[in-house]
């Protein structure tokens, strides 16, 4: 297969979410008008839970990718819908479906998917 053509097939790692590096990703779907900030915020909450990263580097896209090469379980959106109603997308690795979630709701819905690890 060549490179060219390879790079068009999305590679996903489908470990078990307790196998991997980290268990959710969050990112800020740009860097500006404070969705930056409250990325970090939630970020930093989700530490304390799980294994967890922080990007803002390159479009939105490119981060899904990367986190889906890593094996990255769950990545949380933070954008301009989350200043309104205090909500977040959180997408699956395995459907790449993704669902609205209040923001207070986010740690039991991941404990929820985590079940062995603690």
């Amino acid at each position: 297969m060549s490179a060219s053509l390879s790079s068009f097939i999305l590679r996903k790692t489908s470990l078990s979410p307790n196998l991997v590096p980290f268990q959710v990703a969050v990112f800020p779907l740009v860097s500006k008008d404070n969705l930056d900030k409250i990325a970090k915020n939630i970020y930093r909450k989700l530490k304390e839970n799980f294994e967890a990263v922080y990007d803002d580097s390159g479009s939105i896209g490119k981060r899904y990718y990367r986190e889906d090469e890593r094996g990255t379980p769950f990545a949380v959106t933070i954008d301009y819908d989350t200043v309104k109603d205090e909500s977040v997308t959180l997408r699956s690795r395995d459907t790449t479906e993704q669902v609205r979630i209040k923001i207070n709701d986010l740690k039991d819905k991941l404990l929820k998917e985590f079940p062995s690890a603690f």
